[in-house]
Formats: structure tokens, C-alpha cells, sequence
């Protein structure tokens, strides 16, 4: 399909999905609810880490995030680091205090206190990261850092290095 620009695709996509070309979509993304329900009317669909339908039930392949913050805490443990922090965008975004619990738990089983004064939430704002990080970073010496959303990775390195972290 040559798509030069969304509308082009909207008619494809649908002109594909009525001829039958496609028989079913399989997500590998996060689209918007509203396109991913859509689609499910239309066509056959199957979401990966997408457990929400916009109305409509959508078959799913979900990620444990549980397992995730667990595991992350393990590879640190098991690498030395007994002083850790859990970078986040929003703590109270679905993903993020299921990976701050599994995270939790493994550290609470290895004997090591953990609680909020070990979180940073930079709220998705990128100007006040530095910031931010200046001043969690300060009181306490942290030898690693769980950054749970990949996008926040290079905005954070950056204010590290700013802050001379």
C-alpha cells in the first residue's frame, strides 16, 4: 500500500478491509482507542499491550508490568545496587504502579527500604526534568535508576549530565 498521507490511508485501509484484501489487523502499537475499537467493528482484531477497547472487547497479548519492575529490581540487585531510584512520568499511570509494586516487592524481599521518597516523577514535562532531577538527586546517593518509560531515558540522561550527576 503507498500511503502518502493519512487520508489517502483512511480510504485504503477501508477500501482494503470491504474488498476483503485484509481479513484482520494485528497492533503492534499503541493507536489511539477510538482507531483500535474501530478497527475491531470493521475487522477481525488483535492488540498487543493495548487492553483497552474503546466500547468493544479486543483480543489482547498483554505485558506482565508486575514482572517487569520485578525483574528490573533483580538484575539491579543482583549487580550490587542496593540504592535505588524509580523514574516515571506519572506514577499513577496503570503501567507504572504495577511496575512500582513489582519493583517494591523485590526490594522489600531483599530487605532494602523502598518507598515514595525513592520516586521521581517528572509529569512529562521536559523542562522541568532538570530541575527536578537536581534536586532528587541531592540527598540521597542512588547507585542505579529504574527508568520505567523508554521515552524519558534521554531527556533524563541529559539532565544528569546537566546537574553533573
Amino acid at each position: 500500500m503507498n500511503i502518502s498521507n493519512l487520508k489517502d490511508f483512511d480510504n485504503e485501509l477501508l477500501k482494503a478491509i470491504k474488498n476483503k484484501d485484509i481479513q484482520g489487523v494485528l497492533i503492534i502499537s499503541r493507536l489511539p482507542l477510538s482507531i483500535t475499537g474501530k478497527l475491531a467493528e470493521l475487522v477481525p482484531t488483535v492488540a498487543i499491550n493495548n487492553i483497552f477497547g474503546d466500547g468493544s472487547e479486543i483480543q489482547c497479548i498483554s505485558c506482565d508490568y508486575f514482572k517487569i519492575g520485578f525483574l528490573a529490581g533483580k538484575y539491579l540487585l543482583e549487580n550490587g545496587h542496593k540504592k535505588i531510584a524509580f523514574i516515571t512520568d506519572e506514577l499513577n499511570h496503570p503501567e507504572a504502579c504495577v511496575e512500582y509494586s513489582g519493583f517494591q516487592s523485590i526490594l522489600e524481599n531483599n530487605s532494602i527500604s523502598f518507598d515514595e521518597k525513592n520516586i521521581l516523577e517528572t509529569n512529562q514535562n521536559a523542562e522541568s526534568i532538570i530541575a527536578k532531577t537536581k534536586d532528587f538527586f541531592q540527598n540521597f546517593d542512588y547507585t542505579a535508576c529504574f527508568i520505567r518509560n523508554p521515552f524519558l531515558i534521554r531527556p533524563f540522561m541529559q539532565s544528569l549530565k546537566e546537574n553533573g550527576i
